[in-house]
């Protein structure tokens, strides 16, 4: 028999009828719901993504089908979120280096584990100076296709808002424009 619990630690009484209103998360989804589609409307997704922060929309493309491909059509790499996620957290590079070890040690993801290794190193100066995970993934966007290869890639596709004001970096639209490569915004 299988007991699953609720979030509060208890067994869940699956016989229960819950409320979207009471808590939405329990409650359960059929795909032909028309609320339940119309979140993955790429117009609708667009906002969406602007307003949850990074490392949340990485961990829903573990959890939802829906949500994984409305986010990899919008352009979010789940590898390079993750890693800058991990770079801005509390351990830092400390804990990038503990997952490489542990990869190597399983004798998992080679060539990744060099880009990565290859990526730290060359920004070796500023692995404590940031905290946001946007930091990170625009230090990524500067990543030529030759050293950084999928980070520098899939940094370039992950739609954000940057907010000039709060940047660490400094950046202006100048930056930004020159990073992502838009001639347009060159101009």
């Amino acid at each position: 028999q299988e007991i699953s619990l609720s979030p509060t630690g208890k067994p869940a009484d699956r016989s229960a009828k819950r409320s979207r209103a009471s808590a939405p998360w329990m409650a359960p989804r059929r795909d032909d719901e028309p609320d339940a589609q119309v979140i993955w409307e790429p117009d609708v997704w667009r906002i969406l993504a602007l307003l949850l922060p990074l490392g949340k929309r990485a961990m829903g493309t573990r959890v939802c089908r829906a949500w994984r491909d409305a986010a990899l059509e919008d352009g979010l790499d789940y590898g390079v979120a993750t890693l800058c996620c991990a770079l801005a957290g509390p351990e830092g590079v400390g804990k990038v280096l503990d997952a490489i070890e542990e990869a190597r040690d399983k004798g998992q993801g080679h060539a990744r584990i060099e880009t990565v290794e290859g990526f730290l190193d060359h920004h070796r100066s500023v692995w404590d100076a940031f905290s946001s995970p946007y930091s990170w993934v625009k230090i990524a966007m500067c990543c030529p296709v030759a050293r950084g290869g999928w980070i520098g890639q899939g940094a370039r596709r992950i739609r954000f808002e940057h907010r000039w004001e709060t940047c660490e970096l400094g950046w202006t639209q100048l930056h930004l424009a020159v990073a992502t490569g838009d001639a347009d915004g060159v101009r």
